[in-house]
């Protein structure tokens, strides 16, 4: 489980819909693969699983939580 501390940096996705939304990661597991995004702007939280990213950014991802912020990925 990734809690917000470790992805504290608003982050840029573009939905299926073509919008893209900015926001900030509110916990992802990384066992399972899936967490929520609060939205910038408010909205509700957003459900984001890992096949939204190529496998280059999900491994970039992990490695930003692990190696860059200098926190622990928790997994559950």
């Amino acid at each position: 489980l990734v809690e917000n501390s470790c992805c504290a940096s608003s982050t840029t996705a573009t939905s299926s819909t073509g919008l893209r939304r900015k926001g900030r990661c509110k916990w992802f597991n990384v066992s399972k693969g899936w967490g929520f995004v609060t939205p910038d702007d408010g909205s509700p939280d957003i459900f984001v699983h890992q096949v939204i990213f190529s496998f280059f950014l999900y491994i970039l991802f992990i490695l930003y939580c692990r190696l860059v912020r200098k926190r622990t990925l928790w997994i559950s």
